[in-house]
């Protein structure tokens, strides 16, 4: 990092507080093992959900003039390949009449690359533009930033009010109370910095671990930045669906028990060998961390802190062999809805 934009990024330290990543208290607020899986697992992100697979490419953080850009940069490559396959179905045809179908063949193979690639290209234009067109037609949307209510709102319709969409390149840090983090994205407009997190599947919910985790964002950008952060947005993955949760003092209040409450977890689990006690709830029916999937030796494995677990291994009832990251590191089957389906977990 550039040390004149350091100050940006962390306040002035002085804290024996164990340093907690905003990934890890949110999930702290949702599951104890949750919070165990995602200190082990990677780097805060802005995401609410491991990356535990590829995920679709988004263009929530595209303007308008950035859709115009990657439309006139794709038409380029179109007449690139346009002009690459005039000379590449030429060449077959003239080795067929001077040599022989099969020297035809084998010289037609280049044609066959650049029809597939023109392909590719006509099929990201008409995506590109399908959601130009999203971006233009989605209505403006009057913004309260004072207001306390959480409220559903559609991404185009609030970046309309002119925000602008920057992907923080470090995580923030606030080294006197000991978090740190970095949201998905920031959206920008005059002195307002609002925190955005994605959920990539699930139900369009929002949970108690949104608000701490909004809260905790906003916290982070007023103390590093010293901008105004009065509300942060959840967006929803497939869609352009979000909504705004407000940076509430009850929010806040919320934020600073999740704190105390995930330091006094950590220092139990790093003091230890502290198990945390399997939920009694529902909560893992769509739980990320306990969707099982199928065992493929040597590429599956679950890795924690660099080191791949032994793999919990059950079959279902499709006779495949399935695992998931909560089972391999807890020992246990999480009653996933995708596991009861299968036939290796037990409704409750």
């Amino acid at each position: 990092m550039d040390p004149r934009n350091q100050s940006r990024f962390q306040n002035t330290p002085s804290s024996d507080l164990p340093d907690v990543s905003v990934h890890v208290l949110s999930e702290h607020v949702f599951c104890p093992r949750s919070a165990v899986l995602a200190r082990e697992t990677g780097d805060d992100q802005g995401e609410d959900e491991p990356p535990l697979g590829p995920k679709l490419p988004s263009f929530a953080d595209f303007s308008e003039h950035r859709f115009v850009e990657e439309l006139q940069k794709l038409w380029g490559k179109f007449r690139l390949w346009m002009t690459l396959i005039a000379p590449a179905i030429a060449l077959p045809l003239l080795m067929w009449r001077l040599v022989s179908p099969l020297s035809a063949l084998v010289s037609a193979l280049p044609l066959f690359y650049f029809v597939a690639r023109l392909w590719d290209n006509l099929s990201m234009i008409a995506r590109v533009s399908r959601e130009k067109r999203i971006m233009q037609v989605a209505e403006l949307t009057p913004v309260n930033v004072d207001s306390d209510l959480i409220r559903e709102i559609q991404w185009w319709s609030l970046r309309k009010q002119g925000f602008d969409c920057e992907k923080p390149v470090d995580a923030y840090r606030n080294v006197k109370e000991g978090l740190r983090g970095r949201p998905w994205r920031v959206l920008s407009k005059g002195g307002l910095r609002i925190p955005v997190i994605r959920q990539h599947r699930g139900d369009h919910t929002w949970r108690p671990k949104h608000v701490a985790r909004i809260a905790a964002y906003c916290r982070l950008i007023e103390s590093c930045e010293g901008a105004k952060s009065p509300f942060g947005v959840l967006l929803f993955g497939g869609s352009y669906d979000c909504v705004i949760i407000p940076n509430t003092p009850a929010a806040q209040s919320q934020l600073d028990r999740a704190l105390h409450d995930v330091r006094e977890f950590l220092r139990i689990q790093l003091s230890g060998k502290f198990v945390p006690a399997a939920p009694t709830d529902n909560r893992c029916r769509g739980c990320d961390w306990g969707e099982p999937r199928k065992y493929v030796r040597n590429e599956s494995e679950t890795v924690v802190n660099g080191n791949a677990l032994m793999p919990l291994q059950t079959r279902g009832t499709d006779n495949q062999t399935y695992h998931s990251h909560c089972g391999d590191r807890f020992h246990w089957v999480p009653p996933h809805e995708f596991a009861i389906d299968l036939g290796i977990a037990e409704r409750r």
